[in-house]
């Protein structure tokens, strides 16, 4: 007896790539060969080092009973495995970190890749 996951695996591999010349930085990933396969991916981007990748706004917990709600980090939705994340024509970017989520064709999310 196989198991069979219902959605895609998480993508591998996250890795940024500078362009010095025009001044850019691409993040590429590859598809998880295990799994279905995705149709779309969603990018996720923090400055804070091994966040959690959400699509909506959340709590945070601060301490001494202070909580501040924080918003989604969602940057973007691609159908490649590539996306620009930092360039002249982009006005909310330059972040530290990112990770990415496979979602198949039903609408099932990976867990996200390691941190680029």
């Amino acid at each position: 007896m196989a198991f069979h996951a219902p959605g895609s695996g998480q993508p591998t591999r996250p890795r940024t790539k500078r362009r010095l010349g025009n001044r850019t930085i691409d993040l590429h990933w590859h598809p998880n060969p295990d799994g279905q396969l995705p149709v779309r991916y969603e990018v996720h981007a923090s400055d804070e080092r091994g966040f959690t990748a959400r699509r909506w706004p959340h709590t945070v917990y601060r301490g001494n009973d202070e909580e501040e709600t924080v918003p989604s980090n969602l940057i973007a939705t691609t159908e490649n495995t590539s996306l620009r994340v930092v360039g002249s024509k982009i006005n909310d970017g330059n972040y530290a970190f990112y990770r990415v989520i496979a979602v198949d064709a039903k609408g099932n999310r990976s867990g996200p890749s390691d941190y680029a």
